[in-house]
């Protein structure tokens, strides 16, 4: 699909101008369960549990509670040192035990420091603007070199970061967004993402729904901490 109208013109990677990007719509799944986070003040790390807790018993449930820790970090002004991790998530079982009856405390706590080790982002956090920050001000990763356009360059980095901030959790963007980013046509968007598909940067793990209003979900194959394909039936966004 041609770039056509409402492609801006060319501009170096790290020059490429970003427009409030302060204001952009939240794509991650994480950041759509979690706008009730912003702005929220976690003071002790009981109240970071709760609150975590109120946020997600999904699968995801210690990659919420670890980026819970983390604002109760920038709240306190302190980081937690590694030996009190434990500490920290027992707070968190002991109030979520019941909701896991087959759960193993010993697999939970390693899951959980390993999310810590991870989470960059604190709950409530706007995570495509952190990464689209990061992309703008760090080198583009390696697999940019293959490309001339500044604004694939850019999308690549802007995944790359939003991977590193998800761990090893898919991340999301959603094709608005990826427009947005790009300053083009969202059609053009889709173009693009897919390319990035068909080359083999990234893996479309589930596509996102109109109806349900859910971005698709990547990964960045480099990272990916296995083997990883786009799924089958899923190779277009």
């Amino acid at each position: 699909m041609p770039a056509g109208n409402g492609v801006t013109e060319s501009r170096s990677y790290g020059d490429t101008e970003l427009q409030s990007y302060s204001g952009i719509r939240e794509s991650q799944e994480t950041q759509e369960t979690h706008d009730s986070a912003r702005g929220a003040t976690v003071l002790s790390l009981h109240q970071a549990a709760q609150y975590a807790i109120e946020l997600d018993l999904s699968e995801n449930c210690l990659w919420t509670f670890a980026r819970a820790v983390r604002l109760f970090e920038i709240n306190t002004k302190t980081r937690l040192p590694a030996n009190e991790l434990e500490n920290a998530f027992n707070y968190w079982w002991n109030l979520a035990k019941d909701h896991f009856p087959d759960g193993e405390r010993d697999e939970f706590l390693f899951q959980f420091e390993d999310c810590c080790a991870k989470a960059k982002y604190p709950l409530g956090c706007n995570v495509l603007a952190q990464a689209i920050e990061q992309a703008k001000h760090r080198p583009a990763p390696k697999e940019a070199n293959d490309f001339t356009s500044a604004k694939i360059k850019l999308l690549i980095g802007v995944c790359y970061q939003l991977q590193k901030g998800a761990g090893e959790n898919a991340f999301f963007l959603g094709v608005r967004d990826a427009a947005k980013l790009m300053q083009c046509k969202t059609q053009t968007a889709v173009a693009f993402m897919n390319g990035l598909v068909t080359k083999g940067i990234l893996a479309l793990e589930q596509k996102g729904t109109m109806a349900g209003r859910r971005a698709s979900r990547f990964r960045y194959v480099a990272l990916a901490p296995y083997p990883c394909r786009t799924a089958k039936g899923q190779e277009e966004i």
